[in-house]
């Protein structure tokens, strides 16, 4: 079994490009200069070659990454890219009882590492469906083809849902289907909670309908530095006004003197979540009013 997960790209002129998968120690994704390609790069070619060398008569490649189809396309009879030993290669191998591929996304598309996820679809979906959602046979025995199929059919749910269009393919051999692993009490497959996203928020003044505190602003200042933590940020911030199933809040406020008086609601999409809150402030500590903002939306999340 070979798994990848990373950037890849097809070069080279229509009916003899090529998939490459790039290696760490690359710097620029021009693969015009042959030496590049040749050092810092994995071509298709080189992909036929090392798996016909490989004895195992079942084998499954996974690949997560952009173009990454363009393997399934010239292993399933798409030869015009090879040369004719390479040709040969790739007919001895398909002589076998079984290659089972699955790609990220189509020849010429991306494949998606989306920030709400913690890693990219194809992954994040195959995890999934090892955890519970694809039946195990026999109570415990991974089934290659049904782990595919369900990847193949939840990754474009997945990719709509963050506003992007991903299609894995795969390639299965006539012969049927194997046994990859077993999930029993010991294995712990450990999935990433996936992360609420949030969008712009919307503040205003009750009397004047503007937002002359910048409390939208403050707000957005504080979603953005926790989503600069990375992997380990509870949330991702989104900085547009529409996003599908995304929370946002929208609320008025009320100034008497130095005392701020805000009213809010969450939203997910257009649904409204929870109950309408209230919190109070004072009118120079905006900080103050975000976290007591915050303090009302993390409960609402739990």
């Amino acid at each position: 079994l070979v798994y990848l997960s990373g950037h890849g790209i097809t070069y080279g002129d229509a009916e003899r490009a090529q998939f490459y998968y790039l290696t760490q120690e690359i710097g620029s994704i021009d693969l015009s200069d042959e030496g590049i390609r040749k050092s810092r790069t994995v071509s298709s070619a080189e992909f036929t070659k090392w798996i016909n060398d490989i004895p195992a008569q079942k084998q499954v490649m996974i690949i997560d990454a952009c173009n990454s189809g363009k393997v399934v396309e010239i292993l399933d009879g798409g030869q015009k890219a090879l040369n004719s030993s390479q040709i040969r290669a790739l007919d001895r191998m398909k002589d076998r009882t079984g290659m089972y591929v699955l790609a990220g996304s189509a020849a010429d598309k991306v494949s998606y590492e989306a920030s709400q996820y913690g890693q990219g679809l194809l992954t994040y979906s195959l995890l999934e469906g090892m955890s519970g959602l694809v039946k195990l046979r026999e109570g415990k025995y991974v089934d290659v083809v049904q782990l595919f199929e369900y990847t193949r059919d939840k990754v474009p749910e997945m990719a709509e849902s963050i506003g992007g269009i991903q299609s894995p393919t795969m390639l299965t051999p006539r012969s049927g289907s194997i046994d990859i692993g077993i999930v029993n009490e010991k294995v712990n497959i450990q999935l990433a909670p996936r992360k609420p996203v949030f969008i712009r928020n919307v503040f205003q003044n009750e009397d004047s309908f503007d937002d002359e505190l910048g409390l939208g602003l403050a707000l957005a200042d504080y979603f953005r530095s926790v989503t600069a933590k990375g992997a380990q940020a509870e949330l991702i911030y989104v900085d547009v006004s529409e996003y599908e199933n995304a929370y946002s809040l929208k609320g008025l406020y009320g100034v008497a003197g130095d005392a701020v008086t805000v009213r809010a609601r969450l939203f997910k999409g257009k649904t409204v979540v929870g109950e309408a809150f209230t919190v109070t402030g004072k009118k120079e500590e905006a900080p103050g009013l975000v976290e007591a903002i915050m303090a009302q939306v993390d409960g609402m999340l739990k």
